[in-house]
């Protein structure tokens, strides 16, 4: 259901207060896998789920002309955002039942600010590490590790299990994201999150934080170079680092600290391979 104002004089979606539905199978999207299917699943039934239950809750609120969603935020529905720094929630058809909202404020597109332009965003550093991972195991000779290369069988064997394996990870997140409303006790490796409103609680997902490019705690961080906005900064532990652009220029294969990383990663997923192939009949 659109959120509207009651008449064309003042529409609810024209102005700068109003907060859209959020997508959730759109801000924890997934990668199209057999690995993420099920958690895709879940996180649309769940949204659907979110809907029938916000809109029966908006529906008593509107019978009582009661115009507070209350101190919750509303996890789909519309809704006004005009005291949500104060940590109040309107009913959109409440607040502006007349058309004649006396809070109304044209929206401007130019007043929106994303995630990927606020000093404050981390960027996830999940899909990295696991190319990485790949690209290392798919290139042997960069280990000295024979018993783990002689259990390969064959390169689309080693790529399922990646694949896999990654698949899992990410999913897991997605979830945990979905359920605790994008607070996550670590560090996401799969979602950029926001140093500015992550802390003691927990590490908070931008693309739950801010869907509609209004978050008041964004700060222009387009001038600062990309590996200065994907430093890391944990509250409570640390997150893995991104390699800068200088990592092109250095010489090939890997460094001490990577090849124990790799080589760790390789011992984990070799092992996971040879259980599988145990396991058939």
């Amino acid at each position: 259901m659109t959120a509207r104002g009651g008449s064309s004089q003042h529409r609810c979606e024209d102005c700068e207060h109003f907060r859209p539905r959020r997508q959730l199978t759109e801000m924890l999207s997934l990668p199209m896998s057999l690995g993420t299917a099920n958690a895709a699943s879940t996180i649309m039934r769940t949204e659907q789920e979110l809907i029938g239950a916000e809109e029966g809750r908006k529906f008593a609120l509107t019978t009582t002309r009661e115009e507070r969603w209350g101190s919750t935020r509303p996890r789909v529905l519309a809704h006004c955002g005009l005291r949500e720094t104060a940590g109040e929630y309107l009913v959109c058809e409440q607040k502006n039942a007349d058309g004649r909202c006396a809070d109304f404020k044209q929206d401007s597109v130019g007043d929106r600010h994303q995630c990927r332009t606020c000093v404050h965003r981390r960027a996830a550093t999940g899909p990295a590490r696991d190319g990485r991972i790949l690209l290392e195991l798919l290139q042997p000779r960069t280990f000295v590790m024979p018993d783990v290369q002689r259990s390969y069988s064959s390169p689309n064997e080693d790529i399922d299990l990646v694949t896999r394996v990654t698949g899992t990870n990410h999913s897991d997140e997605a979830l945990a994201a979905l359920h605790s409303d994008g607070v996550l006790p670590r560090p996401p490796g799969y979602f950029s999150w926001c140093a500015e409103y992550s802390g003691a609680n927990g590490y908070v997902v931008c693309s739950m934080q801010n869907p509609h490019g209004r978050c008041h705690g964004w700060s222009d961080g387009s001038r600062e170079p990309d590996r200065q906005a994907n430093r890391q900064r944990t509250p409570t532990g640390d997150a893995p680092s991104v390699q800068g652009p200088e990592a092109s220029s250095r010489p090939a294969g890997p460094t001490p600290a990577r090849s124990t990383f790799f080589r760790d990663a390789a011992r984990l997923l070799a092992a996971e391979l040879t259980r599988d192939r145990r396991s058939r009949p």
